[in-house]
């Protein structure tokens, strides 16, 4: 177990995952994190960050003045549709998780 714990830790925990976002979160920007990773996300970040639903993700992409963060499943971010993906930019993918932006120009 001892050998298997260090291989599967990233898949489990979000915590080299926050390393990454870390590299590039402006620490102004909303964050918004799927329900299933913000008790890990904050506990490692310190950022609460909110919850990421079908609503908070229209309003982001309806924005058309702010940026904002991402933090969601590979899964859920492959079943957006194409028109959604075109309008957020992938910083980083490790595992299962996905961080992306939003930025309006």
């Amino acid at each position: 177990m001892i050998e298997v714990l260090p291989i599967i830790t990233p898949g489990l925990s979000v915590k080299s995952f926050v390393h990454e976002f870390q590299q590039y979160y402006d620490g102004q920007a909303p964050v918004y994190v799927e329900k299933f990773y913000r008790p890990g996300f904050m506990y490692n970040s310190g950022i609460a960050g909110i919850e990421l639903s079908q609503e908070n993700l229209a309003a982001v992409i309806a924005s058309e003045k702010d940026t904002a963060y991402l933090v969601m499943k590979k899964k859920k971010y492959g079943q957006l549709p194409p028109a959604i993906q075109n309008k957020l930019r992938l910083l980083v993918m490790q595992e299962d998780k996905i961080l992306l932006i939003h930025e309006n120009k």
